[in-house]
């Protein structure tokens, strides 16, 4: 009975030491759940996003030789990216851009204002890194920065566009995989490109826009 009796208590000790551990184990599983639950941005998973964006812009084109050029255009972009939450919060991803504009130019002389429109399409890539604010709930603001490449096609003539900037924005999750996203996006652009219809050489490009988007995010 002696030898029962001892096994029996230290049994009990065991158990009431074990208790409490099991107890802190199950109560941090389940915080955990909990947060996962109100977090769709977790660590690992794989995002995939498109967006459509409007906007419209004035710059002036700048050449040495032959004048100003005053470019007033309006545009509807494609966006398709697919991103990796590397750390908590954060997510880095690339993604393709197809852009259709219609620029409407002006030539400024010292006799006579000459004007034409032209068709522009480009179709680019970028690399990004963006930002989530917050820990849970279904509305997850963000900051993103981005810089890109893009090779660009007008009625006359071909050049190569170099943009960069950044974003602020909110992705309105619906659940766990599907959100909806809104964003104001600033760009600065820079290019040197020849304009055939002025019949008037080289120009440089420095111009600056904001773009408004709505898209679609989809986490897996």
């Amino acid at each position: 009975m002696t030898k029962l009796n001892k096994k029996y208590k230290m049994k009990k000790l065991l158990f009431l030491l074990l208790l409490p551990i099991s107890l802190m184990a199950q109560n941090t599983s389940d915080t955990t759940k909990t947060q996962d639950q109100n977090n769709p941005i977790i660590k690992g998973k794989t995002t995939f996003s498109f967006s459509l964006g409007g906007y419209s812009k004035e710059e002036t084109l700048k050449s040495s030789t032959s004048g100003t050029l005053k470019s007033e255009s309006s545009a509807f972009e494609l966006q398709v990216r697919l991103g990796f939450i590397t750390a908590e919060n954060l997510e880095l991803g690339a993604g393709l851009t197809v852009v259709r504009a219609k620029n409407a130019l002006q030539e400024k002389v010292s006799y006579d204002d000459d004007e034409t429109s032209i068709e522009v399409d480009s179709k680019g890539i970028e690399v990004y890194a963006k930002n989530y604010f917050g820990e849970e709930g279904p509305v997850r603001p963000y900051g993103s920065i981005f810089a890109g490449y893009a090779m660009v096609n007008q009625d006359d003539s071909d050049y190569n566009l170099v943009s960069y900037g950044g974003s602020l924005g909110a992705t309105y999750f619906l659940s766990q995989k599907i959100g909806i996203d809104f964003a104001v996006k600033y760009v600065l652009l820079d290019a040197d490109l020849k304009i055939n219809s002025f019949d008037a050489g080289d120009y440089n490009m420095e111009g600056k826009l904001l773009l408004f988007q709505v898209g679609y995010v989809h986490l897996f």
